[in-house]
């Protein structure tokens, strides 16, 4: 692939996924950006965890001697081709995009993830945020005789295997995580289907017990009525019983006195409840 409008036409609206972990990513571009038009396949080529960090940590990264830093200026303009970053004041991991065409005010480039979760498409841009752009240093001419391309063949081939073999880690890695939180969840689904065992056995005892209340109810309730029954003999007891210390009370009044009856049934009279 040889110009940027062409790399624009094969991947605007496509997903794209040059590390194997986060998909439709700026930095997914970028480095599909560098294989497509550079033949950089070294997944380690401007590799880091955060898109400005390509910029701010240029010296450090792989690969960066095959590239120019540029910084922004009130002045200055990007060419067509070149890789742009904005830092950490648009967002935590800051972007990178492809420079199309502008001017000193705005610019329109080709972006992914601008605005969040846009697969590939061109984006107009103002230079806020904007740390500056990367350009690729043309490599020199080759010596190899136009009709023996077999050294160059094996440098590409060597650089995509290095490529495969780093996302053949990052997959490993992948798999490795995935097979450590399918283990915990394994661990949580055992510990859940213990408690769940040990709830239904309290469960069970809980209905036996109630059985065991309701039959014991059903006891209750004769009883229950026997109670009431007595009460009402009780209640009808008294209320005769209030009727005869009545009578008896009257009879007291209307007796002759004393001195006309025996000592032994006058006491026995006076005595009566």
């Amino acid at each position: 692939m040889n110009t940027l409008s062409e790399f624009v036409n094969k991947w605007t609206g496509k997903t794209i996924d040059t590390d194997g972990i986060y998909p439709n990513q700026c930095m997914d571009l970028m480095h599909q950006y560098l294989i497509d038009m550079f033949g950089l396949t070294d997944p380690r080529i401007l590799a880091q965890d955060s898109a400005y960090k390509v910029y701010t940590n240029f010296d450090n990264v792989f690969g960066h001697e095959m590239f120019e830093r540029i910084a922004n200026t009130p002045t200055g303009v990007p060419q067509s081709g070149d890789v742009l970053f904005f830092g950490q004041a648009i967002g935590q991991w800051g972007h990178v995009c492809m420079f199309v065409d502008g001017n000193t005010d705005t610019f329109r480039s080709f972006d992914a993830n601008w605005p969040t979760g846009t697969l590939p498409h061109i984006q107009t841009h103002n230079y806020t945020g904007v740390l500056g752009w990367l350009r690729y240093k043309q490599p020199a001419q080759s010596t190899i005789p136009s009709g023996d391309d077999c050294p160059l063949k094996l440098t590409q081939v060597t650089q995509e295997r290095d490529r495969l073999n780093g996302v053949i880690s990052g997959k490993d890695e992948t798999i490795s995580h995935l097979g450590d939180t399918i283990n915990a969840k394994n661990a949580e689904i055992t510990t859940a289907n213990t408690m769940i065992s040990s709830l239904n056995s309290q469960v069970l005892l809980l209905t036996e017990q109630l059985a065991t209340a309701t039959e014991q109810a059903k006891k209750v309730i004769p009883l229950t009525e026997n109670l009431t029954s007595c009460e009402t003999s009780k209640q009808n007891y008294a209320t005769d019983l209030s009727k005869c210390q009545t009578q008896v009370g009257k009879i007291k009044s209307q007796l002759v006195p004393k001195k006309y009856l025996s000592l032994k049934i006058y006491n026995l009279i006076m005595n009566f409840e």
